[in-house]
């Protein structure tokens, strides 16, 4: 669901998650995490293993996804759109 994706991005959490999964990777384009094509476990272990052995690199990852939250998807953005489709 999109909002475990936001929710994990907001405390600065990087996400994986499979290409062709729904919204979640429309989420990532500015980063915060990575998409894999759909159903590549080895992809996927693949990425967890690097953040686990790079804990900077997660971090900034970590950081970006944050900040995308708090600039694409937050709460006052999702007001305003819906006032503009209310004219």
């Amino acid at each position: 669901f999109p909002c475990v994706v936001h929710g994990a991005m907001a405390c600065g959490l990087p996400v994986v998650c499979f290409d062709q999964s729904g919204g979640a990777p429309s989420m990532l384009v500015d980063g915060g995490g990575t998409a894999v094509d759909f159903g590549d476990l080895t992809a996927l272990g693949e990425v967890v293993t690097g953040w686990c052995r790079d804990p900077d690199q997660r971090r900034r990852e970590g950081e970006r996804g944050r900040e995308t939250v708090r600039t694409r998807f937050s709460m006052d953005r999702y007001v305003e759109a819906l006032r503009e489709l209310g004219g």
